[in-house]
C-alpha cells in the first residue's frame, strides 16, 4: 500500500472534521434540513482552514444518494467516488492554473447538460480570485442565472480580489484561523487514530507555530514523526522548529545579525 501524507490522509471527510468552523457548518446544516441550496457558494479564509476540503463536503452532501444531507452515508456509490476525487458530477478547477477566458467558456457550453449521476452538477473554482478580468465578466453571465441543476462552490485566499458583481451573488462562507486548542485536538484525535506516542508539550509547540493553520499543523508533525521514528517529542520539535526559523529567517533580520556579529569580532580585534 502507498504511503499517504497525513495531509491527504486525514482530510476531513465528514462536517465534523472540519475544526473550529461551528458558525459555518451550522448555516450548512440547516439550509441542508430546510433545502434552502444556494446557488453560489464563497469560501474565504487563510491557507490551510480547510477552504477545499468544505467544498468537497459541500458537494458530497448535495449528491449523497440517501438526498441532501448534513451526514453523507460514506458508503453510496456516490459518496465513495467524491472521497477519490472521480464523482463525474463534481468539477474542480484550479483558477491559478487555468486563468483564461477559454476555460470559463468550456463550463458555459457544459453547463446545461444534466447532472450523469448525482441530483446536482458542481463546479468547485479554486484561487478564484486568480480568474483574469474577462474570465470574470464570463463567470458573471453564469452566476445571474445558473440553471437549477448546477451549483458553483469558489474558494479564496484573498477576498478583497473578488468583484463585487460576483460577491454579492454569493453565500459568503469565512473560516476562521484556528485557534491553538482546536488545533492540538485534532491532532490528539488522529495520532491516537495512528497509534503514535506524544507528547503534550510537542503539541503546543506544533500548534503555536502552525500559523493557525491545520494543513500546516500536519506537515510539521509529519516531519517530527519521521525525526522522532515515529514518536512525536517537544525536543525533536524544539529542534526542527529552531533550524527552520534560521531557514527561513527575513533578509533584513540576517543582516542586522551579520553587522552586529561584525562589530564584536572587529571590538576583539
Amino acid at each position: 500500500m502507498h504511503y499517504k501524507p497525513l495531509t491527504l490522509k486525514w482530510r476531513p471527510k465528514v462536517f465534523c472534521e472540519l475544526v473550529g468552523q461551528n458558525h459555518i457548518l451550522k448555516l450548512i446544516k440547516n439550509s441542508f434540513i430546510l433545502k434552502k441550496i444556494q446557488s453560489v457558494y464563497l469560501i474565504s479564509g487563510i491557507k490551510g482552514t480547510g477552504k477545499t476540503s468544505l467544498a468537497r463536503l459541500i458537494a458530497k452532501g448535495l449528491n449523497c444518494q440517501n438526498g441532501i444531507t448534513f451526514y453523507p452515508c460514506q458508503s453510496c456509490e456516490n459518496c465513495k467516488e467524491s472521497d477519490n476525487n472521480c464523482f463525474i458530477d463534481l468539477i474542480e478547477i484550479d483558477a491559478a492554473s487555468y486563468t483564461k477566458i477559454e476555460y470559463i467558456k468550456e463550463i458555459l457550453d457544459t453547463i446545461q447538460y444534466a447532472p450523469s449521476k448525482g441530483k446536482y452538477k458542481i463546479y468547485i473554482i479554486d484561487e478564484v480570485h486568480m480568474l483574469s478580468k474577462y474570465s470574470f465578466n464570463a463567470l458573471l453571465k453564469i452566476l445571474e442565472e445558473p440553471p437549477l441543476h448546477a451549483k458553483f462552490i469558489l474558494a479564496t485566499t484573498e477576498l478583497y480580489k473578488i468583484p463585487e458583481t460576483i460577491f454579492s451573488r454569493c453565500i459568503h462562507l469565512n473560516l476562521n484561523p484556528l485557534k491553538k486548542k482546536f488545533i492540538i485536538d485534532r491532532l490528539k484525535n488522529i495520532l491516537t487514530l495512528e497509534n503514535v506516542y506524544y507528547e503534550e508539550y510537542a503539541l503546543d509547540l506544533i500548534a503555536q507555530n502552525s500559523q493557525k493553520s491545520m494543513r500546516n499543523a500536519l506537515s510539521l508533525t509529519e516531519k517530527a514523526l519521521i525525526l522522532g521514528k515515529n514518536k512525536i517529542l517537544s525536543s525533536i520539535i524544539s529542534d526542527m522548529l529552531g533550524r527552520q526559523e534560521l531557514l527561513y529567517a527575513p533578509e533584513q533580520q540576517i543582516a542586522v545579525e551579520m553587522i552586529i556579529l561584525r562589530a564584536f569580532l572587529y571590538s576583539k580585534n
